[in-house]
Order: C-alpha cells, then sequence, then structure tokens
C-alpha cells in the first residue's frame, strides 16, 4: 500500500463510536510515534504477523529521548496502541494481531503487587508535581488529579469521566462520585475523606485550592479535569504523561500503580474487606492481586483456612 503516515492526518480527525474527534494530546502522541515508527520501519511487505512483532521490536530498542534508557513497560504498551490502532484502521494490522501486540505488554499478574509506590517514590513524585504547581493551571490540575488516584484508587477513566456535580467540597470534607464503569451515565460510588489529608508530605487542601483559582481562569468546562480550552482529557494523555514522569524519576510508575498504591495503604490500615469496597471490587480475590506481598499472602491464608473450615 502507500506510504501509511499520508493517512495520518485524515485519522487523527475522524471520529468514531467512541469520540467526535481526537483529543488534541492523543493527536499529538499519534503524530509523533507514528512518524518515527513508520520512518524507522519499512512496512511495504510485511503482512499483519510482521508488523506485530516489528512493533514489538521498534518498542523494545527505542530509547527516550532525555535519559536515553529504554521504556517502561506501561509506556511501551501506550505507545503500541497509538502504533497498532492507527495501523489497524490503516488496514495493515488484524484486531486480533492488535489485542497480542497489547497482551504482550501487559505485566505479569505475579508482578502486579510490586506496582505499589515506596514512601520514597511516592514522596519524590509529589515533590515533582508540586514544583509550580500553584502557579499554572496544568500543573496544579496533574497534581490534583494524581493525589486522586493515590487516596481514593480511582481508576484513570474515572478521572477522565469526572464531571464537576460529581465532587463535592465542604469546610474540611470531599465527596467525589465517580463512575463505576468507563461508560459516564453508568451507576457510581462514593469517596469521603478530610480535606486535611496529605500524599508525599504534600497537603491536598493546598492542591485543591489551587486548582479551584486556576480552573476558574481556564474556560469553562462540565468536567472536573479539562484542558486549557475546556476539553475532556483522555486516558491516553495521563499515560503519556506518567511514562514522562517514570523517565523524570527512573522508576516504574502509572495510574495504576497509584491504585495499587491506594489499595495496599487501605488493606494494611484497615483491611482487604475495607480496600475492596474503597477500589470497587465485587471479587476480593481482584484486590488481593493490588496488595503489597505480605498482605497478598495474609489474605491467601485466611481463606485457605476458610476452606478448610468448610469442609470439616
Amino acid at each position: 500500500m502507500d506510504n501509511p503516515l499520508y493517512y495520518l492526518e485524515a485519522y487523527i480527525h475522524s471520529s468514531t463510536k467512541k469520540r467526535e474527534i481526537m483529543d488534541e494530546e492523543t493527536a499529538r502522541l499519534v503524530v509523533l510515534y507514528c512518524n518515527r515508527f513508520f520512518s524507522d520501519v519499512n512496512v511495504a511487505t510485511l503482512n499483519s504477523v510482521q508488523l506485530r512483532l516489528e512493533i514489538r521490536a521498534w518498542l523494545h530498542n527505542y530509547k527516550c529521548d532525555k535519559t536515553g534508557n529504554t521504556l517502561a513497560t506501561s509506556s511501551k504498551k501506550t505507545i503500541a496502541g497509538l502504533i497498532g490502532r492507527f495501523s489497524k484502521d490503516c488496514g495493515l494490522l488484524t484486531k486480533e494481531d492488535l489485542y497480542e501486540l497489547l497482551s504482550y505488554f501487559r505485566p505479569e499478574e505475579s508482578n502486579w503487587s510490586e506496582k505499589t509506590l515506596s514512601v520514597t517514590d511516592e514522596m519524590r513524585l509529589i515533590n515533582l508535581l508540586s514544583v509550580s504547581s500553584k502557579q499554572s493551571f496544568t500543573k496544579s490540575r496533574n497534581l490534583l488529579s494524581v493525589m486522586l488516584m493515590i487516596i481514593t484508587g480511582m481508576r484513570v477513566s474515572q478521572i477522565t469521566l469526572l464531571k464537576n456535580d460529581d465532587v463535592q467540597v465542604t469546610d474540611d470534607t470531599i465527596v467525589i462520585f465517580p463512575t463505576l464503569q468507563k461508560r459516564a451515565g453508568e451507576s457510581k460510588s462514593r469517596k469521603e475523606f478530610s480535606l486535611d489529608s496529605a500524599v508525599g508530605g504534600y497537603n491536598f487542601n493546598s492542591a485543591l485550592t489551587a486548582y479551584q483559582y486556576h480552573s476558574k481562569i481556564a474556560s469553562y468546562s462540565n468536567y472536573y479535569f479539562h484542558n486549557r480550552t475546556g476539553g475532556q482529557l483522555s486516558t491516553a494523555y495521563f499515560r503519556g504523561f506518567f511514562g514522562k514522569l517514570g523517565e523524570r524519576l527512573n522508576i516504574s510508575v502509572s495510574p495504576h500503580s497509584c491504585r495499587h498504591t491506594a489499595g495496599t495503604r487501605i488493606s494494611i490500615e484497615c483491611g482487604i474487606t475495607q480496600a475492596a469496597i474503597v477500589l470497587d471490587h465485587s471479587d476480593i480475590r481482584t484486590t488481593q492481586r493490588y496488595v503489597s506481598k505480605t498482605q497478598q499472602d495474609t489474605a491467601k491464608i485466611i481463606n485457605k483456612s476458610l476452606q478448610k473450615q468448610e469442609n470439616n
């Protein structure tokens, strides 16, 4: 076929069942990484399987611009999705091979508990985000959204779908009603905590006050977290953003590691059942994947003892 890059402009402006048009940040990332990949790799004679393997190999050898290090697995998966979905839209990659490509970069379940941020890494992350956050709309937004993920364990899709009406602030408490499902309009859960809460040594109320100030200056939006023009943020934006944070801090960090951190903390302090409630898990076995290894082993011991009791 012709050079796939000829179709790139039309692709980023096309509408789908899920969106009217691609947001600016996602479009920028699609253009950036598709241009790099298709400039490095000649795909003219490749079939779907060969293209999948080429994308995988290219990402394995890809180096970060600033540090020269290889990408974190979460960043590789994000970029694989950007290139893979464009390739699928062009007819170069089948739906099955796109799934195989993304599955390859999915972390092993046995390593999930290792995603929990250490106290030191959590502090380094928040310190980096808090720099100039009081003077910048984007930095105040990113700081507050990350703090919410670490405190409540909210999924990144819940963060992007959060509306202004979903957030209620009183003198000393904040109550959040995120959607339970990825699509808007589904039932909601309830997250409530004190404004005096701190993450990485930084006060939540200070981060909230800064964002409330800057969001009033930016264009109005129904979305609680939005871009400067009032548009909805995408999950791809956050994954790319976390990829950059990981490169700067030289750690593995993603929206899901914030969720793991919340699950581990709540499990240690309040028990795994309470962690399951906060994380909106209907099955406690799912929560066991989110907690630290010590807590996970404890849960297995308790479950095993209960099974023996039932057998007796």
